[in-house]
C-alpha cells in the first residue's frame, strides 16, 4: 500500500507485510518501509506460542474438542439444547469458535468461548465415547491463566486495527502500554509463566528500534495526545524529530510573510460568530512560542479527542506544523482497512453476481461504507 502525503511534499512511505520480500523491495523502491503493525503483533503471538511446547499441547487439546463439536452435528444439537435448557433464548446460544492461523486473536476467542462453555462442554462429551477427553480442573485454569495474558493483545489489535480514526500515532504509545501491562501481569502458573516471557522476548525483538523509524516518531510527536511521552531512548529519534519540525519553521519563516498568514486568517470564515475569540487565542499563543516547543513541551490533550480535529483548530498558529501533522497522521499503520475491503468485494461477487463490473463493484463498495457510518 503506497501512502500518498498531501500535496506539495515528496516523501512517501510503504506499508506493507512482515514478509521477506518485502523487506528486500525496500532498496529497490528506495521508500520508507512501515510493517502493518497488526500483522507484526500477530506474530509476536503464534511465534511465543509455538516456541512454548505445554501451551501448544493445551492449545491442541481445545482445538481438537472444537473441532469434534463443529464436525459433528448432534453434538452441535446437544450443546444448544443444553444451553436453552438453563435459560437462553433460541437466538443467544453461542456457538464453538475454531481458530485460524491467519486470522488474527482467532486463538483468543476459542479459548476465551471454551472457557465460558466448559461446564456445558463436560456433559455433552461424557455422553460420547468417540469424543476427545475433556481437559480437567488444572488444565481449566492454565487457559483462564492464558486468556488474561493474551487479552491485552486483542484489546491492542482492535484499537490499531480501526479505520475511522488515527491509528500511525498510536504504534509507539500502544507498544510502551502494552510492555507495561506485560509486566504488571503475574503468572500463576510454571507454562504461562514460559509463555509470558516468550512474548517479552518477541515484543523486544521486533519492537525495540521502533523509535528510529522517523515516520512512526513524528507522528507520535505531533499527535497532541501523546507528543514525547512513550519515548524511553533519549537518542532516538526523539532529538531529531523535534529539530526537524523547528527546520520546517524555520524555513516557512523565511519565505512566508507575517501579513499573508494574517490574511489568511482574516478570510478563514467570516461568519464564525467565534472569529474574534480564535484570533484573540492564536495571536496569545503566537507573542508565547516561536517553534516546536509549544507542542512538545505543553500538557498532551486527552486521549478521546481527535488529534486532527485539533490541528485544524490550530492551523493558523502553527502552519508548517499543521502541514506535517496532516502528512504524517493520514498515513494508517496496518494494512486492516484495504483487507476489509477485499473481503466485502470478495463477499459481493458471489457467483450470482459474477458479472459487475468493476466500476459498478466500486460504487456498491462505497455505498456500502457511507451506509455503515
Amino acid at each position: 500500500m503506497n501512502i500518498t502525503p498531501t500535496a506539495g511534499t515528496t516523501a512517501s512511505s510503504e506499508l506493507s507485510d512482515n514478509s521477506s520480500k518485502n523487506r528486500l523491495l525496500k532498496h529497490v523502491w528506495r521508500k520508507k518501509i512501515i510493517p502493518c503493525f497488526a500483522h507484526t503483533l500477530n506474530l509476536v503471538v503464534t511465534q511465543s506460542i509455538d516456541k512454548s511446547t505445554e501451551v501448544s499441547a493445551l492449545i491442541t487439546k481445545v482445538r481438537d474438542i472444537v473441532k469434534f463439536i463443529k464436525r459433528s452435528v448432534n453434538a452441535s444439537d446437544q450443546l444448544r439444547q443444553k444451553q436453552i435448557d438453563i435459560g437462553a433464548s433460541t437466538s443467544n446460544t453461542k456457538k464453538m469458535i475454531l481458530d485460524v492461523r491467519t486470522r488474527w486473536n482467532s486463538c483468543f476467542y476459542m479459548l476465551e468461548r471454551f472457557v465460558q462453555l466448559a461446564p456445558i462442554l463436560s456433559e455433552v462429551l461424557l455422553t460420547r465415547p468417540e469424543a476427545p477427553s475433556m481437559v480437567n480442573a488444572s488444565e481449566l485454569n492454565k487457559i483462564k491463566e492464558l486468556i488474561e495474558l493474551l487479552k491485552c493483545f486483542e484489546i491492542v489489535n482492535r484499537e490499531i486495527s480501526a479505520d475511522t480514526y488515527v491509528t500511525i500515532s498510536k504504534v509507539i504509545p500502544l507498544v510502551s502500554c502494552l510492555t507495561e501491562a506485560l509486566t504488571k501481569i503475574s503468572a500463576q502458573d510454571a507454562i504461562v509463566g514460559e509463555l509470558k516471557s516468550e512474548l517479552q522476548k518477541n515484543m523486544n525483538k521486533r519492537f525495540d528500534k521502533l523509535e528510529f523509524n522517523s515516520v512512526l516518531a513524528l507522528a507520535t510527536v505531533l499527535d497532541l495526545r501523546f507528543k514525547l511521552l512513550h519515548f524511553k531512548d533519549a537518542l532516538a529519534n526523539k532529538k531529531k524529530t523535534v529539530l526537524y519540525l523547528n527546520s520546517c519553521i524555520k524555513d516557512a519563516n523565511n519565505s512566508v510573510s507575517t501579513s499573508e498568514s494574517s490574511d489568511e486568517f482574516a478570510t478563514e470564515n467570516p461568519f464564525d460568530i467565534w472569529s474574534h475569540h480564535k484570533q484573540l487565542a492564536h495571536q496569545n499563543m503566537k507573542c508565547k512560542f516561536s517553534n516546536s516547543s509549544a507542542i512538545t513541551t505543553t500538557a498532551v490533550a486527552s486521549i478521546n479527542q481527535n488529534p486532527t480535529e485539533m490541528w485544524d483548530y490550530m492551523k493558523n498558529v502553527f502552519p508548517e506544523l499543521y502541514k506535517q501533522a496532516s502528512k504524517y497522521l493520514s498515513i494508517v499503520a496496518t494494512s486492516v482497512p484495504s483487507e476489509r475491503l477485499f473481503s466485502k468485494a470478495g463477499a459481493t461477487i458471489t457467483k450470482q453476481r459474477n458479472r459487475l463490473t468493476g466500476k459498478r463493484l466500486s460504487k456498491l463498495l462505497f455505498l456500502n461504507s457511507v451506509l455503515n457510518k
